[in-house]
């Protein structure tokens, strides 16, 4: 969960990110108690850039 939140904070859809998209399977679900529920950040989230590679691919969408 310390991922995904950190994940929203940077600006970056957690689902978009193959090694956290995983928590959500059956199999992940059999050790966690992790929905999949993306936590509610403030208004100034999102001042990261994506690694070369990654840019244009996790980004999240921003509602304004």
């Amino acid at each position: 969960m310390v991922d995904v939140t950190c994940a929203t904070l940077m600006g970056f859809d957690w689902r978009k990110i193959p090694l956290l998209q995983h928590l959500c399977d059956a199999e992940a679900r059999t050790f966690t108690e992790f929905r999949g529920e993306t936590p509610v950040v403030p208004g100034n989230a999102g001042q990261f850039e994506a690694p070369v590679g990654w840019a244009g691919e996790i980004e999240a969408i921003r509602k304004e």
